[in-house]
């Protein structure tokens, strides 16, 4: 009506104001945004410092958080320089074995790495990196994998059922293949496989697939490498070269 007044209109609850006054001051209602960031990185150190203490059980576990403390950059809100001084300073954590945690989170389900354990699961890892893609399956532990019998011949079994040491000969088979043969003769491999019978017999406990092996260098050219020489046995293997190269 004409000459009345109207009330003031009230604010929606949602448009009212986020300043109060309290005690003469002005205050803010919401809470500043580091503080559960820092309380978020002080949490998952806490349980990263726990889960340490087997870190064979908690692989997975340990992955998945120190994953999250480097993506989201948590490590800012502590005051460190950054991902590297965090693992060394706040948890006391080596660099390698943290970023190998990282990787086992990536690619494994929990209960395959809490299945498999950390040598297995790196030994799977770098044959993954290795092996053509048509080689794996879906699940990395039912891909087969190439050995060599006692007699050098190739047998084929899935990862699964082979031991670490057994997937490491498997990749260095697939990285002796890569030499490709187009260099190296039958009767030169002839004559190499028959210089590692003829090889000291190795110490127990130090070989790992073959003792004799061709890898290529960054320069084209191909060098020879042996394993497992007992040192008080040098003349003999000295001797063994030389009857190869007559």
């Amino acid at each position: 009506m004409p000459g009345s007044k109207r009330s003031p209109k009230a604010h929606p609850r949602s448009a009212r104001p986020t300043n109060r006054r309290r005690r003469g001051r002005t205050t803010r209602t919401h809470k500043p945004r580091a503080a559960p960031v820092r309380s978020a990185l002080d949490t998952l150190t806490h349980e990263l410092v726990t889960l340490k203490r087997d870190v064979a059980k908690n692989l997975h576990a340990m992955g998945v958080r120190l994953t999250r403390i480097k993506e989201e950059a948590l490590w800012e809100h502590g005051g460190y320089t950054g991902f590297d001084d965090y693992l060394e300073r706040g948890v006391e954590l080596g660099r390698t074995t943290a970023y190998e945690l990282i990787r086992i989170s990536r690619s494994f389900a929990e209960p395959v790495a809490a299945k498999h354990g950390y040598d297995k699961l790196r030994a799977a890892m770098t044959w993954m990196a290795t092996a053509p893609r048509e080689e794996q399956t879906g699940d990395v532990f039912s891909s087969p994998i190439k050995l060599r019998d006692d007699a050098g011949r190739f047998e084929t079994k899935p990862m699964r059922d082979a031991s670490a040491t057994e997937i490491r000969e498997a990749t260095e088979i697939l990285r002796d293949a890569r030499l490709g043969s187009a260099r190296i003769t039958k009767d030169v491999k002839d004559r190499l496989r028959h210089l590692e019978t003829q090889l000291p017999e190795a110490p127990r406990g130090t070989q790992s697939g073959q003792r004799i092996r061709l890898r290529r260098g960054r320069d084209g050219k191909i060098a020879v490498t042996f394993q497992a020489i007992p040192l008080d046995a040098l003349r003999e293997f000295i001797s063994a070269l030389q009857r190869f190269e007559k």
